[in-house]
């Protein structure tokens, strides 16, 4: 099966749904984040979600270290920030 076949758009639910009990979600919204993927859902977000949570991360990296701080940055907005 290949990836545009994995999940049809009738299942994006599913998909996500599939990705909140995925032990490795985190790590693999991390590499879509990081390759900018441009299609499917990644860590339980879809490519739309992702360009807005990268946004995100870069306004609120910034604003941190504008402020002095430095460390991890955890995971960012709410499931209704990020809805399509």
């Amino acid at each position: 099966m290949d990836s545009e076949t994995f999940f049809s758009v009738h299942t994006k639910q599913e998909a996500v749904a599939t990705c909140q009990t995925c032990p490795v979600n985190n790590c693999c919204l991390d590499y879509a984040l990081e390759f900018e993927s441009e299609f499917g859902i990644w860590g339980g977000y879809t490519a739309r979600q992702r360009v807005r949570y990268r946004r995100e991360l870069k306004l609120y990296a910034a604003t941190q270290l504008r402020q002095g701080r430095r460390g991890a940055i955890s995971k960012l907005g709410s499931d209704d920030t990020l809805s399509e």
